[in-house]
């Protein structure tokens, strides 16, 4: 079994991926902003306060374990955040630079790896 197969340890990449994303908003709200179309940056400071509380759920649910159900919730979320990151592109791709662009479509490919890794440790837990 290799290190990403682990569910748990999905999560806690996932968690880790999630807390470095908030720290970056939080931290550079204002030029991300800029970047992502002058939109205020106190939008970004309230996303990643809700990266923060998804980082802190994948910990908890690393640690003590989680059903089927809540795994399956956590990949929706995931996918949840491609969609929108693919709808926020088309919707408002014109008005950010190209640099905007291409975080928010690097994030989400991210994320869909960890969707990927998710379901396909949750394949194998329940499998066990």
């Amino acid at each position: 079994m290799t290190l990403l197969n682990s569910l748990p340890n999905v999560f806690r990449a996932n968690a880790v991926f999630c807390i470095a994303c908030a720290l970056d908003m939080l931290l550079f709200s204002r030029p991300l902003a800029a970047q992502l179309g002058g939109f205020e940056p106190t939008y970004l400071m309230f996303l990643s306060l809700g990266l923060i509380a998804f980082a802190g759920f994948l910990v908890w649910a690393s640690i003590v374990g989680i059903g089927k159900p809540l795994a399956l919730f956590v990949i929706a979320a995931d996918i949840g955040w491609v969609v929108g990151s693919l709808i926020v592109l088309a919707v408002w791709a014109n008005v950010m630079t190209l640099l905007g662009q291409g975080l928010i479509l690097g994030v989400a490919v991210c994320v869909l790896l960890f969707a990927v890794l998710e379901q396909r440790a949750l394949k194998q837990h329940c499998q066990v």
